[in-house]
């Protein structure tokens, strides 16, 4: 009887440790997970990359609707130039996720502002040689590219709420 009893924990162990997985650095649980997991393979897949690439996740609910959106930032040599990587908002909906945008040449730390443009928080995302540019949604996207952005001000990023290093 005991032997089950540990036999039995020890598989419950295995599984939840089998659900889980590191995504540089953030543990990342993939039943919660498997719809943004599928997302970011399907826009991925849809540049040419055929691996699933390395990347960092911030959940935020940006445009107010009560569900959490995604702020993806890829890595890697596909994905990474010398100003930056690539990020991706996914906004979320009520059964997974949804691609917004895509704006290059982007690094942390990226912040939320409480501020709207369009409904949607302002980002502020670091951009090496450029600074720490500001990102409103204008139209249906952010901007394509933080290196031409405006730079934010210091009240900008000393009240922005730091969602990803």
């Amino acid at each position: 009887m005991q032997k089950k009893i540990i036999t039995a924990l020890a598989l419950a162990l295995t599984l939840t440790l089998a659900a889980t997985q590191v995504v540089n650095s953030q543990v990342v649980n993939s039943q919660a997970d498997t719809s943004l997991d599928a997302a970011i393979r399907v826009y991925t897949k849809s540049q040419g990359d055929e691996k699933i690439p390395a990347y960092k996740i911030a959940r935020v609910d940006l445009n107010r609707d009560g569900i959490d959106d995604a702020i993806v930032l890829l890595s890697g040599s596909y994905w990474c130039g010398s100003g930056g990587c690539t990020m991706v908002v996914f906004k979320g909906v009520k059964k997974g996720f949804k691609l917004l945008s895509t704006t290059s040449v982007t690094s942390g730390p990226i912040r939320v502002l409480k501020q709207a443009s369009s409904s949607w928080a302002s980002l502020i995302v670091h951009s090496r040689n450029h600074g720490e540019a500001l990102l409103r949604l204008k139209g249906k996207s952010y901007p394509d590219n933080s290196s031409t952005a405006p730079l934010a001000s210091k009240a900008q990023i000393q009240t922005a709420n730091v969602v990803m290093k």
